[in-house]
């Protein structure tokens, strides 16, 4: 219907309205609303759904049955015993999609190396550098397990396996989660078995957890363990040793142990290149010398008389803290073997009256002055029944360590008066070891002997070197 109102009129009437709280204009003309009929009452969401399933109005909806949980350990099992050899074991682990490492890591890092070398090296978890290239052990670690396993003649690119615990790196470097240790342990499991090493070794608290189910590396190290029918020797990390240099030599004495476990051809000459010294009576620039002198060694034997008169023990140790092998002594008479033990650097054995096994060796050792010289109350001696009770408990030897000679052997003073053992004479006859190291008596340093098989030497400050065979 056309309107007779002008343009002008319409709006004021419009304005007029809206102040007196019109907000909606509905139609033309105005409706009864009393005379409508009521609209039917819309269905609830629920009651649309039951007429459409056909379910019974107002009973409650049917529960969706839940997805069972996914157990990440038994889809890592299924997903390893499927691999049949290292590539596809490699592309199961690129496939898995339960561990949430992966989404926050560059690469997969699964192994270097030989597959099928005897020696197979399981560290914890891939480190920053790690990340990025898609290899275990490259960073400044990597670089120091190389030279560590140089110096036994192994070579990832030759005789040496290496993988981690984990192929993900953890984000910040942490330590992965127990969780995360066994969903990756199947895969670990079946690399082993893959790769048929006949030894491994197990760097750092990580490694163990996971494959000996158990922590404290400084416990553990060195210590001869089994898993997977296969013997393993657990170690420092590299990296603990780029931060704890002062235990690089029982990472060394671990090496030796290695070494001498494979005991194979093709690892080279088996020999062990000792160093010895006695009687370095807190001497600064032989101390020097044998710091320097012990790059070429595998093993350093210190022979007593480390001090002067039971005074300066500690500044003793300290001229011999830089040497890098491991460090096998007795006890001087300028020194108790008490006084040895509490003063000894880390890594360092003192033996007295007791034997140890090391590199393939046993070595057996005995400090004091024997029989008692005539020095006064300061010094630290044994009589003849006193050593031979001692020697008696000894029942296998490679390397006799005395700091007093064995009667006849390297024992004559200045004097012409032969002031050696008798006791110690006696245990080189009955062991015949293949070395028997002592000092003690200064006019004597140098001599070389024998006796039966035995090469007897007194030693002296300055290096001595010894090539054995364990």
């Amino acid at each position: 219907m056309e309107s007779a109102i002008d343009y002008w009129s319409a709006k004021a009437l419009l304005e007029w309205q809206v102040e007196l709280g019109a907000t909606e204009a509905l139609c033309e003309e105005p409706v009864n609303r009393y005379e409508l009929a009521a609209p039917a009452p819309k269905a609830r969401q629920g009651q649309q759904s039951d007429q459409a399933s056909g379910q019974k109005p107002g009973m409650p909806p049917p529960v969706a049955p839940r997805p069972k949980p996914v157990d990440p350990v038994a889809e890592a099992r299924k997903a390893a015993a499927a691999a049949p050899e290292l590539p596809s074991l490699r592309a199961a682990l690129a496939e898995f999609r339960h561990c949430e490492l992966k989404l926050g890591a560059r690469n997969l890092v699964f192994g270097d190396g030989q597959p099928g070398a005897r020696v197979m090296v399981i560290g914890e978890a891939p480190g920053r550098e790690e990340d990025q290239q898609g290899k275990p052990f490259v960073g400044p670690a990597g670089q120091l397990l190389d030279r560590m396993l140089a110096a036994i003649d192994l070579d990832r690119a030759k005789n040496v396996y290496i993988t981690n615990v984990l192929p993900w790196r953890p984000q910040q470097n942490r330590d992965p989660s127990t969780e995360e240790i066994d969903m990756m342990l199947p895969f670990l499991a079946r690399h082993v078995e893959l790769a048929q090493p006949d030894i491994l070794v197990l760097m750092g608290n990580i490694s163990c957890q996971a494959v000996l189910g158990k922590r404290g590396i400084s416990r553990l190290r060195g210590n001869w363990a089994e898993a997977w029918g296969k013997p393993v020797l657990p170690m420092f990390h590299p990296a603990y040793l780029l931060r704890q240099p002062e235990q690089k030599r029982a990472a060394w004495a671990d090496l030796l142990e290695l070494k001498a476990r494979l005991g194979a051809p093709n690892l080279g000459s088996l020999q062990m290149k000792i160093l010895a010294f006695s009687d370095l009576h807190l001497s600064a620039a032989h101390a020097e010398a044998l710091v320097a002198a012990s790059d070429q060694a595998d093993l350093v034997i210190g022979a007593g008389d480390f001090c002067n008169q039971r005074k300066g023990l500690d500044q003793a140790m300290a001229l011999l803290a830089d040497i890098a092998p491991p460090l096998i002594t007795v006890a001087g008479n300028a020194e108790s073997a008490a006084e040895m033990r509490a003063a000894a650097l880390p890594g360092m054995h003192v033996l007295h009256g007791e034997g140890l096994e090391f590199g393939g060796l046993h070595f057996f050792g005995l400090g004091g002055g024997i029989p008692a010289p005539p020095f006064g109350a300061w010094s630290y001696n044994l009589s003849e029944a006193e050593a031979e009770a001692l020697l008696a408990g000894c029942a296998r030897a490679d390397i006799l360590i005395c700091h007093s000679p064995p009667k006849g052997q390297g024992d004559a003073t200045s004097l012409g008066l032969s002031v050696g053992s008798t006791s110690i004479l006696q245990a080189v006859e009955r062991l015949q070891p293949q070395l028997a190291l002592f000092g003690h008596i200064h006019d004597s340093w140098g001599f070389r002997g024998q006796i039966g098989t035995t090469l007897t030497a007194n030693l002296g400050p300055e290096p001595n070197f010894f090539d054995v065979i364990p």
